[in-house]
């Protein structure tokens, strides 16, 4: 019933959101991945490894390489051995990738302003309830399907 309109403003928040951002992606002089990448990094410090990467933003392992090794000679990221598991690299973002996660925060902060003007206290008490059902309906949904892989 709703299952169109509900699409539709996902893809609409999402392109108006990476539209919004794609300035900082350019002068950064990352490709879109590997900016999304250098995100998720500032977002989950804790989960900072290739691996960690390639599951969260849904990029083939052998392309997160390549973009680490982008973010890396630019100096963004910088490698850390795991001195508990030799196999294991940390990825760090260095004092100009923090520069950018920082403009890519404010500038996060000024799109949510910007979509929710209009909207009242109440309805978005209500939105973010909805939508944290939604996203914990999804995320069952998504352990379900790699339950039945298994």
């Amino acid at each position: 019933m709703y299952r169109r309109e509900f699409l539709r403003m996902s893809q609409t928040l999402t392109k108006a959101f990476v539209t919004m951002t794609q300035p900082l992606c350019e002068a950064a002089g990352l490709s879109r991945p590997a900016f999304t990448a250098l995100m998720y990094l500032g977002d989950y410090p804790e989960k900072n490894t290739s691996k960690d990467i390639s599951e969260h933003c849904d990029i083939r392992p052998s392309l997160v390489s390549m973009y680490i090794e982008q973010m890396v000679s630019q100096g963004y990221v910088k490698r850390q051995s795991v001195p508990e598991d030799r196999r294991k690299v940390r990825l760090i973002l260095t004092e100009k990738a923090q520069t950018v996660y920082r403009q890519r925060n404010e500038c996060m902060q000024k799109f949510i302003r910007l979509i929710l003007e209009g909207v009242s206290e109440e309805e978005i008490r209500v939105w973010l309830h909805f939508s944290q059902t939604v996203s914990d309906n999804a995320n069952r949904l998504l352990q379900q399907m790699r339950v039945g892989e298994e």
